[in-house]
Parts: C-alpha cells; structure tokens; sequence
C-alpha cells in the first residue's frame, strides 16, 4: 500500500501539468502513479528540447519547468511568448512586459469565450489552450446531443451539464421523456445501448406477464428491475394452472403467449 496521498501522475492530471508525465523519464525505478508528487526521492526527467536532471518531483512541480530551459531564456514573458499574449487576463496584477519568462507563479488567463483559469505559464506553455473549452470538447452531450433532454436540473442543482466528461464514472440524476426518474454516469450511458432503465425493462415493455412474476421466489427482485433481453433466470406462475415454472427472462418476452410447460 502506498504511503502518500497523491501520486505525481494524480497530480499532473488534476493540476493540468501533463507535461510532467511525459518529462519523467520512462526508465525511471518508480512509475508516476507509484511515487509521490511532493516526494524527495531524486529521478531523471527529460525536456521536450532534451535537457536530462536528476532531481525529486517535489522540486519538478514547485518550479514547473526545466532548469535548463529556464537558465536560455532572457528578456520578459512578453517577449519570449508573444503567442500567449491574447490569453493574457486584464485581472492579472502583473505587467507581461515585466516579469521573467520563467516565473513559477500562477498567472490567471481567459479564453475568446470569456473562461477565465489559473495557471503557470509552463503548465499554458504545455497545454495551450482553455481547460473549460477543452472540457466541453469531450463532454456527454458532444457525443449524444439528445440526451440534455433528460438531464434533471432539480436534482443536479450546481452542476453544469455542458461541462461533464463523456467518460465520467460520477452518477447523475436523469429524468426520462416517459416520467421515469434514474441515476447512471455518464459512462454507463455511453457504454449501454439504452438510458433510462425503467424504459428498457422487462416490466414495462411486458406489462401483460407481470401477473405471472412469481411474488416470493425471485426475492426482492420485480419485473422492473431486470431488461428485456436478460439472461437471468426467474420464476413464474401460471394463471390458467397454476404450476410454477422457471424461465430466462429473455425467452419467456419471446413467447410472451406461450403456456407453461405444463399446459402445452
């Protein structure tokens, strides 16, 4: 079990310092989701221009940049990254024009959009480009456009839907064109071919063979609870007989008017 709270490959992903990862040399005795993001324990990191150090990841990430690279560049911010310049927030207390190209500070920078963030200017340097905007490039409702239809702002107060992960394993509350309330995340609606469950139900789409559900031998389980094409096995009753009979849920939706084994 790992001693530290947050490894440096958690960091450089929460921190948008990704270039850390790919600085931090492959044959390196740790992997980065194995050693500490504040650790001491000295490493080999190599820059995009080639420059190897060997120092720990706690010096790395306070600095945020090679040392190298650092010690080559003279002038200000504003002349070493002119291309930076239109991210350049007029909130800043700073003026581009007199700090250091290497200043480990954060800087605050705004998209065309008005997205305003925080960063260092090698974490900007690395990224290029708005952490929201990239955000809403794989966001849910990028890849299905319909389902913000079934979004439920009541019980997602404080959430933005436009801005959650196609990928996200947080669960959210869904409100379905049929009236049916459900939490999924937003991978479990990318990964399924239905959203909401009630609507995919054996229950719902079969409400004729509810009657026959066996009431005490599929326990707590209702027809509600399982899809159409399930495997499962449950119990049913027969109404013309009696008998009880086990079938996959699947085949008994195929022969939804078929009798029971006992009254073929």
């Amino acid at each position: 079990m790992r001693s530290f709270q947050m490894s440096l490959a958690e960091y450089a992903i929460q921190n948008h310092m990704e270039f850390l990862l790919k600085e931090y040399a492959a044959h390196n005795p740790y992997l980065p989701d194995s050693i500490g993001y504040n650790s001491t324990i000295k490493v080999k990191w190599i820059c995009e221009y080639g420059h190897e150090e060997i120092e720990s990841p706690h010096k790395r990430v306070r600095r945020g940049y090679c040392s190298a690279c650092g010690k080559e560049r003279h002038g200000s911010f504003a002349q070493n990254y002119p291309d930076l310049l239109p991210l350049w927030s007029n909130n800043n207390k700073l003026d581009p024009n007199a700090i250091p190209p290497n200043y480990t500070g954060f800087i605050l920078w705004k998209c065309e959009r008005g997205h305003e963030w925080p960063r260092r200017i090698s974490q900007q340097l690395r990224s290029g480009s708005c952490p929201l905007c990239e955000q809403k490039k794989n966001a849910l409702f990028e890849f299905i456009p319909e389902l913000i239809d079934e979004w439920d702002a009541e019980h997602n107060s404080g959430i933005d839907p436009q801005t959650i992960p196609a990928y996200s394993n947080i669960r959210h509350h869904w409100f379905c064109k049929n009236g049916h309330r459900y939490i999924a995340s937003p991978a479990e609606l990318m990964r399924r071919s239905y959203r909401c469950p009630v609507c995919a139900s054996f229950g719902y789409n079969y409400p004729g063979l509810i009657s026959e559900w066996h009431p005490t031998k599929n326990g707590d389980k209702t027809p509600y609870d399982f899809l159409v094409s399930s495997q499962v096995t449950a119990w049913f009753i027969c109404l013309c007989c009696g008998s009880e009979y086990p079938s996959r849920i699947a085949a008994r939706a195929k022969r939804i008017s078929a009798r029971c084994p006992n009254c073929r």
